[in-house]
């Protein structure tokens, strides 16, 4: 007396039949243990992305606050002193930005020669060109530390706000 049900007897299976039944059923668990380990991993990804993006938003505020900072200090205690004459410039373009950079020449107030190659802002670029006069503030103590008069206004806030909004995006959209 055999009942079938669905292809299968429900009331007597041979040996073969029920190891392939277990068998299918035990898949089947590894298939739901698969998928709850690649869930797991899934919202692991999710936490690590969350980290790392709060970590590099915090590394652009750290940054910001530190240029801040700095321009700040020599704002304060920086004296000014009129660079010598320029005379050339290096640019270097890349990705649709432009990076000038010059051999800056002045005395500071204790009569010390600085000399220093660095980078400029693309505002005294003009200035430059025309042989004006540029301002710097440097910090007496070390007049080696140095920022042009002119570029006061610069886009530190921006990297504040930047990663700021980024480790807040990250946070809550990832």
């Amino acid at each position: 007396m055999l009942i079938f049900y669905n292809g299968m007897s429900s009331l007597y299976r041979s040996a073969s039949t029920r190891r392939k039944w277990l068998s299918k059923k035990h898949n089947e668990s590894q298939c739901a243990g698969q998928y709850i380990r690649e869930t797991l991993s899934v919202a692991a990804k999710r936490m690590i992305y969350k980290v790392l993006g709060v970590v590099v938003g915090v590394v652009f505020v750290g940054a910001g606050i530190k240029d801040r900072t700095h321009m700040s200090h020599l704002q304060s205690v920086g004296k000014i002193a009129v660079v010598d004459p320029i005379e050339g410039y290096s640019v270097r373009k890349s990705r649709g930005y432009s990076t000038y950079t010059a051999e800056f020449r002045f005395t500071a107030q204790n009569g010390v020669k600085i000399v220093k190659k660095q980078r400029f802002p693309e505002a005294l670029v003009a200035d430059v060109d025309a042989r004006q006069p540029v301002n710097v503030l440097y910090d007496p103590n070390n007049p080696h530390d140095f920022i042009f008069e002119r570029e006061r206004e610069r886009t530190s806030w921006m990297m504040v706000l930047g990663g700021l909004g980024l480790a807040v995006a990250v946070f809550l959209l990832a």
